[in-house]
């Protein structure tokens, strides 16, 4: 098959990572793929596909392809009215509940509510599509490079536990804030290490607030793995418009054990609960509770990292492109 993806930016988010493993995914498995972006290519990411950086996407900018995959709301409206393919949506995340698309809800949902092929990383963006806009969509899971995120050695903990958290400061949806107000106090009982990396350089509100120890600024995607193996805990304190939650499982991937908000989308990664510990969303006391028991139990970390790590096995981009490929050859226009 010919497919092409269409995405707005290469810049560094986990949902753009996504799209460049499913293509080569795709590729490995005999498709033609190429990427359209209107922008340059990534600094962050090494692309094995070929990618075309467009001004505009239109039916002269467009290659002819048996499917084209819109990756962002934006790009939906421009792939059907192109006309080079059977439009298809990759929905990674629902952009309307967003704070920052506060203004263009409305305009969000009409896109939503076009008759396109959609299909979703995982079920409960599946089900959040049939609920709000009636629209059936097929889960076709997530992946990461189990090659890259794999446990390391070990590491000496001279220094006391180091505790990661990813994401940018000024997404309030992430739930930084909140993890790091938790961490802050934590450090008056224990004496651990706060670190952090995100894609934007150190906020002033972030340093005020005096809980980060070790800051990163935009790492390419094969510096992560090093980082996580670096560190002891993970938190992950998403709230629930989080569209999947990548750096938990790669961190689970390299035998971190992940503290997580009680969310849709931390709770479908599997079944039952003897993978990580929860927390209710956005409560820092919450937090605090179950980073106190996995900072003083060795025994929970150890058994927390083995689970994780079977847990995060079964998330492969060669079974995505399986699924992708089932999907389109069967609801597609082919």
């Amino acid at each position: 098959m010919r497919i092409c993806y269409v995405q707005e930016e290469n810049s560094l988010w986990g949902g753009v990572k996504v799209v460049f493993e499913q293509a080569e995914a795709l590729q490995a498995r005999g498709h033609q793929v190429v990427i359209v972006a209107k922008d340059r290519p990534p600094l962050w990411y090494d692309v094995r596909v070929p990618l075309r950086q467009v001004e505009a996407f239109t039916r002269d900018s467009l290659p002819a392809s048996d499917f084209i995959i819109g990756t962002f709301w934006t790009t939906l409206r421009p792939i059907i009215e192109a006309g080079r393919g059977s439009p298809v949506h990759l929905c990674q995340g629902y952009e309307g509940d967003y704070s920052h698309y506060a203004e263009r809800q409305t305009e969000i949902a009409e896109v939503y509510r076009l008759p396109l092929l959609t299909l979703t990383v995982h079920d409960p963006l599946t089900w959040m599509l049939w609920e709000r806009f009636h629209k059936k969509a097929h889960t076709v899971g997530q992946g990461i490079n189990l090659n890259l995120f794999k446990p390391g050695g070990g590491r000496e903990q001279a220094g006391g536990l180091r505790v990661l958290v990813v994401g940018p400061y000024e997404v309030d949806w992430k739930g930084v804030r909140e993890g790091l107000l938790a961490l802050k106090a934590l450090k008056e009982e224990f004496p651990i290490q706060v670190v952090r990396v995100s894609q934007f350089p150190y906020h002033s509100e972030e340093a005020r607030l005096g809980a980060t120890d070790e800051y990163h600024h935009h790492l390419r995607a094969d510096e992560m793995p090093g980082l996580y193996r670096s560190c002891d805990l993970m938190l992950a304190p998403s709230w629930t418009q989080e569209g999947f939650g990548l750096p938990a499982l790669e961190a689970m991937s390299c035998g971190i054990p992940v503290a997580m908000s009680d969310i849709p989308a931390f709770r479908a990664f599997a079944d039952g609960e003897e993978w990580t510990l929860f927390f209710a969303e956005r409560d820092v006391a919450g937090m605090q509770q179950v980073l106190r028991r996995m900072l003083r139990d060795t025994v929970l970390r150890a058994r927390l990292r083995q689970r994780a790590l079977q847990v995060a096995q079964k998330y492969t981009f060669a079974r995505v492109a399986e699924r992708i490929e089932r999907v389109l050859m069967t609801q597609g226009a082919l």
